[in-house]
């Protein structure tokens, strides 16, 4: 028995866990919310994480403790094994909880085993016999159940231990009996779920549906299927119900390791077939084993994504795909790094190799780039955003398709060369067209009207047929739609002069001179019916400032001369410089 002195970050609290109070004596028959008890201590103890190692640690911890406080060691020097029996069930309920964490040990042993780094023929050999030892202590507590403890107690503990089963033969391949043996837990929890109510009808349901995607991989296995496993997704069925049970569900962790494994082994026997690809009319031959291993794992991302119809779930697939032909680059530009930095091998041919596959790789991830944009200009304009809020977008596809003309092995003879010039060609036309869309939203019709015009003349230059299977374009409607829209700023073009012209007028007629006048007395050559005779009281008349008549006169005006009079005398001017007291005098 494994005993560990956890850090204090492991140390748990007695009081956040069920612990044997939890165990009730209800008229000589014990009761035990087993499932309850299992989740609350995962949830706390590591699994909400996925650490089941800790879990596991924690298992072996609360197990001594309970062997501890019921006297019931297995033995001090010696190793004696001691297993419950009915009169000790009977006789104290905390046997019961012994017997349930002896088994989750043992599973969480086989879970921690099952997803390690690196799964060796003796690790899964160890996982193995793990899960059945924690199938041994499930049957054993459904014993314990059905002698001693209530009807609802003896039921989860039938489901615990047919879940367990399930475990067991899900990890020795045995998927008929796995199969059986989830279908009875399944209806044994569904049941439970729809008698009971609030958290407890929550738990059970929960359950089930981590149940669900376990019995539909077996099914695949027991009845066969005439296609092939593409992706974990495809078996495990659809996110939103597996969001429900969380990301760090126990039974979806058993089950996304085995498909892993199914996986692993399918890539590993498709290897020897994948021999050379073909690369602008040059057969390529794949040498190295970890590129075919690289090419074919891309190639199966391809399937798994041509098989997914959800937007949401395709983004998630393309960067899974991105990835796989960025570690292919990656192998094929170490080989080539290599073949360049040994002088003593000097192959031409095999560098030419190395760098028509880099190429294909290249090709193949822009080729993947330009439909995930695609992807994503097409569900910008289906939530109403317009052809503008995709602009960017566009650049970036012709920097995409610009790049595969100058990948090497690629000249104007190949279709590949094709292909990437008419993309170029159609999305230059849909740049040009959401430019159009920015300037009308602007009220720039002018120049709307131009850029419509133009794209409609870029879209009759597109192949409409390949288009359509390429690029998922209606070059008909698109052209269609950019003439009326030009038809449209032209319209709107005349609208704001006119409205233009108006306001001018309006603004010249401010005086109250216009002919247009309310009343007859200003509007006598105008027939209105019901008009004014007067208007009353009278508008107001601009009046100038100050009157014109002095501006216009000063010229010829002509003012008398006052030299004369500014003149002093000469007895006068003596006086005012004589002395000190000539002051005095003018002051008089």
């Amino acid at each position: 028995m494994e005993v560990d002195n956890p850090p204090e970050i492991l140390k748990e609290s007695e009081s956040s866990i069920p612990q044997v109070d939890q165990v009730e004596v209800m008229k000589e028959r014990l009761s035990l919310d087993i499932l309850r008890c299992v989740k609350t201590s995962q949830n706390t103890y590591g699994l909400r994480h996925g650490d089941y190692r800790r879990y596991r640690q924690y298992c072996t911890r609360r197990l001594h403790r309970i062997r501890k406080t019921l006297n019931f060691m297995n033995g001090k020097k010696r190793f004696q094994k001691r297993v419950p029996t009915v009169t000790q069930f009977a006789k104290d309920p905390r046997f019961m909880m012994l017997t349930l964490v002896q088994a989750e040990r043992a599973w969480s042993h086989a879970m921690e085993l099952k997803n390690a780094m690196q799964v060796t023929a003796r690790t899964a050999r160890h996982a193995t016999t793990r899960m059945v030892k924690a199938a041994y202590w499930a049957r054993e507590l459904e014993k314990a159940a059905r002698s001693v403890a209530d009807e609802r107690t003896s039921l989860e503990a039938q489901a615990y231990a047919s879940l367990m089963a399930a475990n067991a033969s899900f990890v020795r391949e045995d998927w008929k009996s796995a199969l059986q043996t989830f279908m009875v837990a399944r209806r044994i929890y569904e049941g439970m779920a729809n008698r009971l109510d609030g958290d407890d009808g929550g738990l059970f349901r929960q359950r089930v549906e981590e149940i669900d995607p376990s019995i539909r991989f077996c099914e695949y296995n027991v009845h066969g299927a005439n296609g092939t496993i593409s992706s974990i997704d495809g078996v495990l069925g659809s996110p939103a119900g597996l969001g429900k049970s969380g990301p760090a569900s126990p039974s979806l962790d058993l089950l996304t390791a085995q498909l892993e494994s199914a996986l692993a082994d399918r890539v590993k026997s498709h290897v020897e077939d994948l021999a050379t690809i073909e690369w602008c009319g040059s057969q390529i031959p794949l040498r190295s084993v970890k590129v075919r291993e690289a090419v074919l794992g891309a190639k199966q991302e391809e399937f798994a994504l041509d098989e997914e119809d959800d937007a949401d779930r395709k983004t998630a697939l393309y960067d899974k795909l991105f990835m796989a032909y960025n570690d292919a680059s990656r192998l094929v530009q170490r080989e080539l790094d290599e073949l360049r930095a040994d002088a003593a091998i000097t192959s031409e041919e095999r560098e030419k190799e190395l760098t028509y596959l880099r190429g294909y790789l290249s090709h193949a991830r822009l080729s993947h780039t330009i439909k995930r944009n695609l992807l994503i200009v097409r569900e910008l304009e289906s939530h109403g955003a317009g052809a503008g809020e995709s602009l960017r977008l566009f650049d970036t596809l012709i920097h995409n398709a610009s790049e595969i003309l100058e990948l090497p092995g690629v000249n104007e003879k190949t279709d590949v060369h094709r292909n990437a010039s008419f993309q170029i060609a159609a999305f230059r036309a849909g740049r040009c067209r959401g430019l159009a869309y920015c300037y009308m939203e602007s009220q720039r019709y002018r120049e709307a009207s131009a850029l419509f015009l133009r794209s409609a003349a870029r879209f009759e230059e597109v192949d409409a047929q390949l288009a359509k299977d390429q690029l998922g374009f209606d070059i008909l409607a698109l052209i269609e739609e950019c003439r009326a829209l030009r038809c449209r700023c032209v319209a709107l073009q005349s609208q704001a002069a006119s409205l233009v012209s108006h306001a001018l007028q309006t603004k010249l007629n401010l005086d109250g001179s216009s002919k247009s006048a309310s009343d007859l007395y200003h509007g006598l050559d105008v027939f209105e019916p019901r008009q004014t005779l007067v208007q009353i009281p009278p508008p107001y008349g601009s009046v100038a400032s100050k009157p014109i008549l002095f501006d216009i006169a000063s010229d010829t005006i002509g003012f008398p001369d006052l030299a004369e009079a500014s003149k002093v005398a000469p007895s006068e001017e003596k006086s005012q410089r004589s002395g000190v007291l000539g002051w005095f005098s003018r002051r008089r």
